[in-house]
């Protein structure tokens, strides 16, 4: 233990540590009232913990609808925060909060659409398709692969998987 002048109140008080010369050093009581006017007022702002992303529960300053953001703002009071949709209008369809909507959509979608390249049809893939490939809806991918009891209806086999319409005579 040392014995030190506090460089504010000028008190003598034993801390567990020895000072270097020259350094501020405080006693207890004005360590921590210095402790509490630099850290402000407490506020609820979320952390980031192992990797878990942050969730921070606001109303929105421009709207007044309750939203939740995945980032803490910086160099703002939570009172001048906008709701991303708020904020994509406000900044501009090519900002960064206009791309944060965007992901949040696709984040939650289960389903894309997509015209198949055979037939033209609307059908749903698991996955966000590529554009650089062609997909097949379920019909024609499984009918080229095993055509249907319905579609064999009134067809002739050729040969494996090559099949002729049959004359109907009436």
């Amino acid at each position: 233990m040392a014995t030190i002048n506090c460089s504010i109140c000028n008190a003598e008080e034993n801390v567990p540590f020895t000072p270097k010369a020259g350094s501020v050093v405080l006693c207890k009581s004005c360590f921590k009232t210095h402790k509490k006017a630099k850290a402000g007022p407490k506020k609820h702002i979320p952390r980031t913990q192992h990797g878990t992303r942050v969730s921070l529960f606001i109303d929105c300053s421009d709207c007044g609808k309750p939203s939740e953001l995945d980032y803490v703002p910086r160099g703002a009071s939570l009172k001048d925060v906008f709701c991303a949709e708020c904020a994509a209008r406000r900044f501009g369809d090519k900002s960064q909060w206009a791309e944060v909507i965007r992901a949040k959509e696709a984040e939650t979608r289960t389903e894309w659409a997509f015209n198949c390249h055979v037939c033209g049809r609307e059908d749903y893939l698991k996955f966000a398709p590529d554009p650089a490939r062609t997909y097949e809806c379920n019909r024609c991918y499984s009918d080229q692969v095993e055509p249907s009891k319905e579609r064999l209806q009134n067809k002739a086999p050729v040969e494996k998987n090559v099949f002729i319409r049959k004359r109907t005579d009436n």
